[in-house]
């Protein structure tokens, strides 16, 4: 089927249920959510080639240059944070943050504004932008949406409740409740954030911290400088309760780690992760002579080793790694995937022994 055809018409019934209470909506929207995010989506978050969905679970020979429309995650974005709504489920908040990084943000020029129309995901492929004025496809103009609403869905609150979804530098204005809320961060180049309380008077509210599922062991949380007693687990939410006053300070490490991401259906081709972020394989400039070479793109001889053996970090280039003997016929430089441009590169890599 055609992907994009259908995301709006969950989108819709999602907004029916809201309306009408009528739970058949609910659960179509909630199973469409679930059967793209878990069966159809590549590690970006992204879905689809040649704007088709395919068989479920099956995507390790579907790699091209039109592979994951940015309409589509666009509009995924859109069901997600309905399904939030109804549940407050930190799994789903975990999607968002994955395609926002390695889909949304990838998708923009930062020098002059170009958007994506089909964000490649072929092994040695390259970004290919649309015009700054005379192209006009659908991702074009929700891609100038796109661009506008990172702020959107950093915070929520539910009674006496309020959620940190994001890890993002903004200021958030809670009026009814007489607070603002700072939260200040280089993330994801720094590993931690830091929330700052200014109240007008002092205020009983529970602060939900967002567990992300790449953190696996319990978040470190401190307040005013003293450690934070909290239970938690990935993809859940670490609950405060207090009283909050102005000067409160919450510092919440977020410390990253290497790990592999392998295709469903071929253990062998992985993407490498770093926290919450895809690392793409810089290969050279967008018009690289040797593209077209068969061992363009290097394969990895890991020896089924763990990544953080083969990867070693950039001196002063933040989120930035090197395979260190293991790439044939070469070593390649790592980098957020959302942070190359005008170059050809690899998202997935076939490992050998």
């Amino acid at each position: 089927l055609h992907a994009n055809t259908q995301i709006p018409k969950l989108v819709g019934l999602a907004r029916r249920y809201e309306l009408t209470g009528d739970d058949s909506d609910r659960v179509a929207a909630a199973f469409f959510w679930e059967r793209v995010v878990k069966h159809h989506s590549y590690v970006t978050g992204g879905h689809c080639i040649r704007e088709h969905f395919g068989p479920p679970d099956t995507l390790s020979d579907r790699l091209a240059a039109d592979t994951t429309e940015t309409c589509n995650v666009y509009n995924m974005l859109k069901l997600t944070r309905h399904l939030f709504k109804w549940n407050a489920d930190a799994e789903v908040v975990d999607f968002y943050e994955r395609a926002l990084f390695n889909h949304i943000l990838a998708s923009h020029h930062p020098r002059d504004g170009r958007v994506i129309y089909n964000l490649s995901l072929a092994m040695g492929g390259a970004k290919a932008y649309q015009t700054q004025f005379n192209s006009f496809t659908c991702c074009v103009g929700s891609g100038m949406e796109n661009h506008s609403k990172y702020g959107r869905n950093i915070y929520f609150h539910r009674d006496d409740s309020l959620f940190v979804n994001l890890f993002m530098a903004s200021e958030l204005s809670w009026r009814a409740k007489g607070v603002t809320l700072r939260q200040d961060t280089c993330f994801p180049d720094e590993p931690g954030t830091c929330l700052t309380w200014t109240c007008e008077h002092p205020v009983r509210l529970s602060l939900r911290l967002r567990h992300p599922y790449w953190i696996k062991e319990e978040l470190d949380i401190s307040i005013n400088g003293q450690a934070a007693i909290v239970n938690s687990k990935p993809s859940s939410f670490a609950s405060i309760t207090r009283t909050w006053k102005s000067g409160d300070r919450v510092d919440i490490a977020l410390p990253m780690t290497l790990r592999l991401e392998a295709m469903p259906d071929n253990p062998k081709r992985v993407a490498v992760m770093y926290g919450p972020l895809v690392l793409g394989g810089d290969l050279g400039p967008a018009d690289d002579a040797r593209a077209e070479q068969p061992d363009y793109v290097p394969v990895l001889l890991t020896e089924g080793r763990r990544p953080s053996s083969w990867l070693q970090a950039v001196p002063e280039q933040v989120c930035t790694f090197r395979t260190m003997g293991v790439g044939r016929p070469r070593d390649v430089l790592l980098r957020p995937f959302f942070r190359i441009h005008e170059r050809r590169y690899t998202v997935y890599w076939d490992i050998f022994t």
